[in-house]
């Protein structure tokens, strides 16, 4: 058999496996058109045609790199064959893409948005205006923020609950209402309300202002901590 029958058979063993590998990929078997356009490439290394249709398969598989490289032997092959140069180009710019996604999501994992611990320290402060150590437990801190509400709870209650307590008011309105009156006013020691409400006047106001003022700590200690790590890295 001569070089001219040898020719014909390639060609015709590479066109049954083109068109079988056409047929695969029209039903969905991109794997069983890999396969087909492989086998005509192991027959017809050079041929431009089963090349790019092995590289789209690969790409319709999402078999990025490999497509890329695919495309990139067809271009050293021929470099005047565009298509080959526009697939090429249009993978490359897809892996990249992936890549710059990767990137963006392990640098999210690796450093947080700051902003929304700024926004957490925002809410605790405000959460800490309206009840002491409401803060502290959205933050995590649970004792802390429990013996806090605790205490400014039991504070409130006790000063609710005080016989004194409305006295006391009443004695503080009776100042204010008669000041400046020229008629004698009680005497200071009676305008005094009991130990024990002063106690718990004394522990609410304390329960409150230290769960502002640890949350406003607490944020300033973060922030420079986020701040030196930012710095480092």
């Amino acid at each position: 058999m001569n070089s001219s029958d040898d020719n014909l058979q390639r060609r015709a063993a590479v066109d049954k496996l083109l068109t079988m590998a056409n047929a695969h990929r029209v039903r969905g078997d991109l794997l069983a058109a890999e396969d087909a356009c492989r086998e005509a490439l192991a027959i017809e290394p050079e041929n431009l045609r089963t090349g790019e249709m092995l590289g789209d398969i690969l790409y319709a598989l999402g078999k990025l790199q490999d497509a890329m490289r695919q495309y990139h032997s067809l271009m050293e092959q021929d470099s005047s064959f565009a298509n080959a140069e526009r697939k090429y180009a249009k993978v490359a710019l897809e892996i990249a893409e992936l890549e710059r996604e990767k990137q963006t999501v392990k640098d999210f994992i690796d450093k947080p948005d700051h902003s929304s611990a700024r926004r957490n320290a925002n809410i605790a402060l405000i959460l800490s205006f309206a009840a002491p150590g409401i803060g502290q437990i959205y933050n995590g801190e649970l004792i802390k923020g429990a013996i806090l509400f605790g205490s400014f709870l039991l504070s409130v209650i006790v000063i609710a609950l005080s016989s004194s307590t409305s006295l006391f008011i009443k004695q503080v309105f009776t100042i204010l209402f008669t000041a400046g009156s020229s008629d004698d006013a009680a005497p200071i020691s009676a305008q005094w309300p009991s130990i024990w409400l002063m106690l718990f006047l004394g522990i609410g106001a304390f329960s409150y202002l230290a769960s502002i003022i640890d949350i406003a700590v607490t944020a300033s200690r973060h922030k420079r901590a986020e701040e030196k790590k930012a710095g480092k890295s």
